[in-house]
């Protein structure tokens, strides 16, 4: 299509909102009725809740009648703005219409929370990816032809907006197109670009964060994809079903980005982050000598991890679910390669440790320091060279919030809860903000409500684009919030072998039962009181793959 439509925005197909932070996206929140927006871990009832600290713990409230949608603020602390307007009254809510919370202590007026209010027709979904800002990276160009980014939209001229990243950060230009460059509602030519601005192109959508741009693009949903799981944002939020559910997020290489003087213009599936920052395990062995003998661990694990997932990890006793993790995460190196993005992570790691996040199953706290003075103290060490103090306590206070661990910040760590402490082993490694994030048996000695509350915060974690990989023996109360399942066994050859890999329905329908711990007893060997089925398993999955493709 040549000629570019004129853009009209749809009041009447299905309303979704749009959540995001300082860090980054939170999810897509399907509103079906009488909701109300508040806090992750507050007091409250809100069925839409956020981890941000500026956010009340029962903030707003969406509404519908005849087809409408309206919101209002329910007297919160802070208060609610609609495309930057400080509201007072009830408010009609418009598709692209853009909902902030900007805490009133700060001086710039920059927002810490961003919704934006989208319309969706029979048959779309949202799909986000991100686009890291680094010095010296390449204009982005937006339009149908001559682009760096070409979303499946008519309503964006041939050559619609530039995107460019300098010294000053990022700005965004109009080339003259038809339905205009809209940031925050307000149409313009150019504009300096803060954290959680908005700017939409034609029905696409940019978000700004920390270092990076969101982009958001609406188009026909696939048809073959399944929704895994309801992923829920803490116990205030548990029947809310994010589209981020069924399609995580993506992410797109940070580094040279094409401009228009490139020849081709780069097709939606290469930046839409097919080859982005996935993790490529690639483990031909793990072995280790002992009195003169070499003893092999794993063998032939081969699978790639998308951005978003969170993996669980099975396996039966002996069969290396540590050995694998720590091999994953080059802390233990084995023969082969794991690759994340275009980085080697064993060739990298002095470079990228820092990207990745480990909680072992030891709590490695000091009793006598209390709980902000733990996490800054983290906060000080793994966070950048260059941060400021404020940035610091800024990301601590976002962390305990998170981790619903506010109420608990002055305490010392030997007089909380064992769950509580994990929360703040968790806190420690997400200092750092890493993109690889490893737990092992995260969820051990938890009562079954505070076990699955972690597993919920992990999730949350997952959903901004991380991907977390956890070690459990009580997956089953946690199944809804998994995306993929990594089974591992000792054969007969006393190795550990990658049995299965896959969805967890995928899982429960290869090893013929309804419960993921039941995986566990079936290659279990018969001495250890499972029914010896490893090797069966092994053979069926090498024919399993043969026929359904390889997951690398």
């Amino acid at each position: 299509m040549d000629k570019t439509e004129v853009f009209r925005a749809d009041q009447t197909g299905r309303p979704y909102l749009a959540a995001f932070h300082a860090y980054g996206h939170i999810g897509d929140y399907e509103l079906t009725g009488r909701m109300r927006l508040g806090r992750t871990g507050g007091s409250g009832q809100a069925q839409i809740g956020v981890p941000v600290p500026s956010v009340s713990s029962l903030h707003g409230e969406f509404g519908t009648a005849q087809g409408h949608w309206f919101y209002r603020d329910l007297g919160s602390k802070n208060g609610s703005r609609i495309n930057g307007k400080t509201l007072t009254s009830v408010h009609e809510m418009r598709d692209g219409d853009i909902l902030t919370v900007v805490p009133r202590d700060d001086e710039q007026g920059e927002p810490a929370f961003a919704g934006i209010f989208v319309r969706l027709g029979d048959g779309e979904e949202l799909i986000w990816r991100k686009i890291r800002l680094v010095p010296g990276m390449d204009a982005i160009r937006i339009g149908r032809q001559e682009s760096s980014l070409s979303p499946e939209d008519p309503a964006l001229s041939g050559r619609h907006a530039l995107f460019r990243y300098g010294s000053d950060g990022l700005s965004v230009l109009d080339e003259g197109s038809l339905n205009g460059v809209i940031v925050n509602g307000e149409r313009c030519d150019m504009r300096q670009l803060r954290p959680l601005d908005v700017v939409r192109l034609g029905r696409s959508l940019w978000v700004v964060t920390e270092d990076v741009l969101w982009a958001g693009e609406i188009r026909a949903a696939a048809k073959d994809v399944p929704r895994e799981r309801a992923a829920g944002y803490g116990d205030s939020a548990p029947a809310v079903r994010p589209i981020s559910a069924r399609t995580p997020v993506k992410d797109t290489p940070a580094a040279p980005v094409r401009t228009a003087a490139a020849k081709e213009p780069v097709p939606v599936s290469e930046t839409a982050g097919n080859s982005g920052d996935r993790l490529v395990i690639d483990i031909n062995e793990r072995s280790v000598w002992k009195n003169f003998k070499k003893r092999v661990l794993l063998s032939d694990i081969r699978l790639t991890v998308e951005p978003g997932d969170m993996v669980l990890i099975l396996g039966g006793s002996g069969a290396g679910k540590s050995t694998f993790i720590k091999a994953v995460m080059g802390y233990d190196k084995a023969e082969g390669t794991i690759r994340y993005g275009d980085r080697d992570v064993y060739k990298d790691y002095e470079d990228m440790k820092h990207e990745i996040g480990y909680v072992p199953q030891q709590d490695l706290v000091r009793p006598s320091d209390n709980v902000k003075d733990t996490l800054m103290a983290a906060a000080g060490i793994r966070m950048p060279g260059d941060s400021t103090l404020q940035q610091q306590e800024e990301r601590v206070e976002w962390l305990m919030e998170v981790l619903g661990l506010t109420a608990e910040k002055d305490n010392l760590i030997g007089s909380i809860s064992g769950g509580q402490k994990k929360r703040v082993s968790i806190g420690i490694e997400l200092a750092a903000d890493p993109a690889l994030f490893f737990l092992d048996e995260p969820d051990s000695g938890l009562d079954g409500p505070t076990a699955g509350s972690l597993m919920e915060q992990l999730r949350s974690i997952a959903d901004l684009g991380k991907i977390v990989m956890v070690i459990t023996h009580s997956p089953d109360r946690a199944f809804h919030l998994f995306t993929k399942v990594i089974v591992l066994g000792k054969t007969e050859d006393n190795v550990g072998h990658l049995l299965f890999f896959g969805t967890p329905s995928e899982a429960l329908s290869f090893f013929g039962t309804d419960r993921l711990e039941t995986i566990v007893r079936r290659i279990n060997s018969v001495s250890e009181g499972g029914e010896g089925l490893a090797d069966h398993y092994y053979s069926s999955y090498l024919q399993w793959e043969a026929e359904h493709g390889s997951r690398q």
